[in-house]
């Protein structure tokens, strides 16, 4: 695995992006978390890999793991809005009811066509 401080970093996470691709599509969450955390890490402004990363943890029942991926999601883009509505999921999960609201709510904002989240909102 390359350092960070090298300049060619990026041209690893492809192909961790892969495999983690390969193992979501085989039904296997709980392989792609490994690949998907190292992505993270090589790629930390790419709220993809974040999102994506809290999905797989989510499946398998890291939940905690799964706020902190979506969380990070959120942070590095507040427009996602599937990214609120997956971290909505965790944070009811987690019985934080109240967080998850606001995270249905601020999804809904940017999605309004997501009706699930509406639901989950009780609106």
């Amino acid at each position: 695995m390359p350092r960070l401080q090298d300049p060619t970093y990026a041209r690893h996470v492809a192909p961790l992006l892969a495999m983690a691709t390969q193992f979501l599509k085989a039904g296997q969450p709980a392989d792609a978390i490994a690949p998907l955390r190292d992505a993270a890490l090589l790629q930390p402004a790419n709220a993809t890999v974040w999102h994506d990363l809290g999905l797989a943890c989510l499946e398998v029942g890291l939940v905690p793991d799964a706020i902190g991926a979506l969380q990070q999601a959120v942070g590095v883009n507040p427009r996602y809005a599937d990214a609120y509505f997956r971290l909505g999921i965790a944070l009811e999960k987690a019985g934080d009811l109240r967080g998850a609201i606001l995270a249905y709510d601020r999804a809904t904002e940017l999605l309004p066509s997501l009706t699930e989240a509406w639901f989950r909102a009780g609106a």
